[in-house]
């Protein structure tokens, strides 16, 4: 995310630097590392006497979110009433996903 409250520069505050802060966000996806473009631009200014700063938009910022170590796969948890027996006994067992899927997924489960 970007910080996104306006900056306001006036006759005494123009040159003194401000901060943007960029803030990288877990999206829990295993998606390696997300490239993206920050862009700066003018949204107006207080008369026609600073209309040449319309046009004058800073050069834009490349960032990378880098991804934090999210694997897919699939992960089995506990199983419950092994062995099973001829009879019809049961047993289950929990799965779940290691990493958030950018779609979704259908798993099925066969001898």
């Amino acid at each position: 995310t970007v910080s996104s409250l306006p900056i306001i520069f006036d006759k005494s505050s123009w040159h003194i630097w401000r901060r943007v802060t960029v803030t990288g966000v877990d999206d829990g996806v295993d998606d390696g590392n997300v490239e993206f473009t920050v862009v700066a631009s003018v949204l107006r200014v207080a008369d026609e006497s600073d209309a040449a700063f319309i046009d004058a938009a800073p050069a834009n910022v490349s960032v990378v979110n880098a991804d934090n170590g999210d694997v897919a796969g699939i992960n089995v948890g506990s199983v419950v009433g092994l062995p099973i027996e001829e009879g019809g006994s049961r047993a289950s067992f929990t799965i779940a996903m290691a990493s958030e899927p950018p779609s979704d997924v259908q798993i099925c489960c066969h001898p």
